[in-house]
């Protein structure tokens, strides 16, 4: 009895590993907001859902805009050092 149960545990486990991993590429066109004001010409971070789950991401202004805190935006793309590029939604 104990075995059966273990193994529907891990069965179970098992099956919920394909929402553990994810990559940046997850998070392009899906809608967000800053969470940590994002300046002209730096950096700053994001809140985006990725496969269901809340992600902080540092991010930069797609036309080298200050993006405020709490703005809506969108990720358009993905910088050659792993910083997401995101754009303020209207």
């Amino acid at each position: 009895m104990g075995v059966y149960l273990l193994s529907l545990l891990l069965k179970f486990l098992l099956s919920q590993q394909e929402f553990v991993n994810w990559s940046l590429e997850d998070a392009i066109m899906e809608q967000g907001t800053v969470y940590l004001r994002i300046p002209a010409e730096g950096e700053g971070l994001v809140q985006v859902v990725v496969r269901g789950t809340k992600r902080e991401i540092k991010a930069r202004s797609l036309l080298n805009e200050d993006i405020p805190t709490g703005a809506s935006i969108v990720v358009d793309q993905i910088g050659e050092d792993g910083i997401v590029v995101v754009s303020p939604t209207s």
